[in-house]
C-alpha cells in the first residue's frame, strides 16, 4: 500500500513538471552570437623609440558589424616582482611610439568587446623591441645650421646616418654641439617617468644639453628639467658617475658640479657643490671620475680653472669640496703645486690610465710648450710625479691636440696632431708617429673600446666628410698591421665619437 502512493505521487509530480513546461514554451527568446575572429600576427616588432603599425583584421560569424565595439591594446611590463598591464590604445588602428626597453619580448593583446553582448575577444601575441644602436659609435657631427647624431653598428657594420633628427624632427639642434657621453648604471627615471634602461646619455652644445634613450636617440628632457633648480646659466660641460655603473651621477654646467644621488631616490641634480672657503668656482670640462685603488673608491678629481687649484670629492652626501694637496719638486725648485697651478697653464686633457683607473696624466698647456703630470691614487697624489716639460720639438702638435686618450697598463698617451695620430711615452717624455692619414684629413676623435687597450678608433674630416677607422694595436702600443681599416664614410664634420657596448 505504502509502495502504491509512494508511485502515485511521484507520477502525479512528474505530469505537473510537463505541464509547467509546456506552458513556459516560448517564454524564452534566443539568437546566434555574432561571434569575432581576430586576424593578426604572432608577433610584430619594432625598433625601440619608433612608431609601431598594426591593423587587425576582424571576422563576424554573422555579419559585419562595427559600430558599437571597444577596442584595447594592452602590453605586460615585467617588474621588480611581478609584471604590470597597460593600455597603450584604445583605437581599432594601433599606431603608437614604443619606448619599452630593447632587447625583450613582451606580452601584447588586442581586445575587441561587443558592447551589445558584454562579451570581449581577445588575440594574444609577443611584442618585440629592437635597437640598432649598439654595440657601436655614436657620431656627433656638425653642419653649418644644425648638429646631428649618428651610429655606426660594429657587429653588423652599419651605418645609420642622422638618427637624432629622424626620430625628434621636432627638435632642431643647433650647430654648436660640444660633447656626448654615455654613461651605464644601474638604474634611472627620467622626470617624465620614461625608463631609460640603466644608462644615462647627453648631448652638449654651448648653451643648450638634452637627455636622450641611448636605444633610440630619442629626447627624454631638456637638460633644463634635470636641475631641481634650474641654474642662471646654461652650459653643460661634463657628465659622468662616481665609478663605472655607479648611480651617483656628477654633472659639471658653467663650472659649478651638481649631483645626483639615484641609490638615494635622487632624480635632478640638487645644489652646486662649493669651496671650502667659499670662492666661486670654475670647474674646466674634464673630470676624474671613477678613480678606485685595489677596489677601494678613492674620488673624483676636479680642476678649478678660476682659482687654479685641484679638488676632490668622495661619494658624501655633504656639497664641499675637499682640496686636494700635493708638490713636485725638483733640485729645489717646486715644478708644480696642485693647491697653487700656474696661471698660464690651460687643462687640456685629463686621460685615465692603469688597470683600476688609479691615475690620471694631466695634460696642461701654455704659450710655449706642454706640460704632463701624473696624479697616482692609494695617497700617493701628485707627489709621486713624474712631472715632464714637453717641448713641441719632442712632441709635435701635442699642446694643440683635440683628443688625448689613454691605455690602461701603458704608461703613454696617443694624442692628434693635424693628419697624424701620435704616441706620448710618458717615461721617456718623447712622442712618435702611429700613423698619418692624407694631408688635409684631420684626426677630431681617439676612442679606445677595449680595457686592454689593443684596439684604437680614429675618426676624421678632410673637408667635405667624416670618416672611421680601426687600428689593431700590440702591447707596445705600436701598430699591428700597417694601416687602418676603413670603417664607415659620408659623415658630417665628426666633432666626437662615443663608443657604446
Amino acid at each position: 500500500m505504502k509502495n502504491w502512493f509512494r508511485y502515485s505521487l511521484i507520477g502525479m509530480l512528474g505530469v505537473l513538471l510537463l505541464a509547467s513546461c509546456y506552458k513556459d514554451k516560448g517564454n524564452y527568446s534566443y539568437r546566434d552570437l555574432n561571434e569575432i575572429s581576430i586576424d593578426l600576427p604572432e608577433i610584430v616588432s619594432v625598433q625601440q623609440g619608433m612608431v609601431l603599425e598594426v591593423s587587425p583584421k576582424l571576422s563576424f560569424a554573422l555579419e559585419e558589424n562595427e559600430e558599437n565595439l571597444s577596442y584595447e591594446w594592452v602590453v605586460s611590463i615585467p617588474t621588480s616582482s611581478d609584471s604590470v598591464n597597460v593600455v597603450l590604445s584604445t583605437d581599432r588602428d594601433f599606431a603608437e611610439q614604443v619606448d619599452y626597453a630593447s632587447g625583450n619580448s613582451y606580452p601584447f593583446d588586442f581586445k575587441v568587446t561587443d558592447n551589445n553582448t558584454g562579451v570581449t575577444y581577445r588575440k594574444g601575441m609577443k611584442l618585440e623591441v629592437r635597437t640598432n644602436y649598439q654595440p657601436g659609435y655614436f657620431v656627433v657631427e656638425q653642419y653649418d645650421n644644425h648638429s646631428d647624431i649618428s651610429f655606426y653598428n660594429t657587429s653588423t657594420d652599419t651605418v645609420f646616418h642622422s638618427i637624432f633628427s629622424k626620430v625628434n624632427p621636432e627638435v632642431v639642434l643647433k650647430p654648436n654641439v660640444t660633447d656626448l657621453f654615455t654613461v651605464d648604471f644601474s638604474g634611472y627615471s627620467s622626470p617624465d617617468g620614461k625608463v631609460a634602461a640603466g644608462n644615462m646619455t647627453m648631448i652638449f652644445g654651448e648653451d643648450w644639453g638634452y637627455v636622450i634613450d641611448y636605444r633610440s636617440c630619442r629626447v627624454l628632457a631638456d637638460i633644463e628639467q634635470m636641475f631641481a633648480m634650474r641654474p642662471e646659466v646654461i652650459r653643460p660641460q661634463v657628465l659622468a658617475n662616481y665609478i663605472e655603473k655607479n648611480s651617483t651621477f656628477v654633472l659639471i654646467n658653467d663650472g659649478k658640479v651638481y649631483r645626483m644621488h639615484q641609490d638615494q631616490g635622487q632624480t635632478l641634480f640638487g645644489e652646486p657643490m662649493v669651496a671650502s672657503d667659499g670662492l666661486e668656482t670654475g670647474c674646466a670640462s674634464f673630470i676624474g671620475s671613477g678613480m678606485n685603488y685595489r677596489g677601494q673608491l678613492m674620488g673624483i678629481l676636479y680642476f678649478d680653472e678660476v682659482n687654479h687649484r685641484f679638488y676632490s670629492r668622495y661619494q658624501a652626501t655633504n656639497v664641499v669640496f675637499t682640496d686636494v694637496r700635493g708638490v713636485y719638486v725638483s733640485a729645489g725648485d717646486t715644478l708644480f703645486n696642485a693647491a697653487k697651478v700656474d696661471d698660464d697653464w690651460e687643462l687640456i686633457g685629463m686621460p685615465t690610465g692603469g688597470a683600476g683607473n688609479y691615475y690620471y696624466n694631466m695634460v696642461f698647456r701654455d704659450a710655449d710648450n706642454a706640460y704632463v703630470i701624473r696624479y697616482t691614487m692609494a695617497g700617493v697624489g701628485f707627489n709621486g710625479g713624474p712631472f715632464h716639460v714637453v717641448s713641441e720639438e719632442a712632441c709635435p702638435g701635442m699642446k694643440d691636440s683635440p683628443v688625448f686618450v689613454s691605455p690602461y697598463g701603458r704608461q703613454q698617451i696617443y694624442y692628434a696632431n693635424g693628419n697624424e695620430i701620435r704616441l706620448y711615452d710618458a717615461d721617456a717624455n718623447t712622442s712618435r708617429l702611429l700613423y698619418a692619414f692624407p694631408a688635409g684629413e684631420e684626426v677630431v676623435s681617439i676612442v679606445l673600446p677595449t680595457n686592454d687597450g689593443l684596439n684604437l678608433t680614429a675618426a676624421t674630416y678632410n673637408g667635405s666628410k667624416g670618416a672611421l677607422y680601426a687600428f689593431t694595436l700590440v702591447n707596445t702600443g705600436d701598430l699591428k698591421d700597417a694601416e687602418p681599416k676603413l670603417l664607415a664614410t659620408d659623415f658630417g664634420k665628426i666633432k666626437k665619437i662615443v663608443y657604446k657596448k
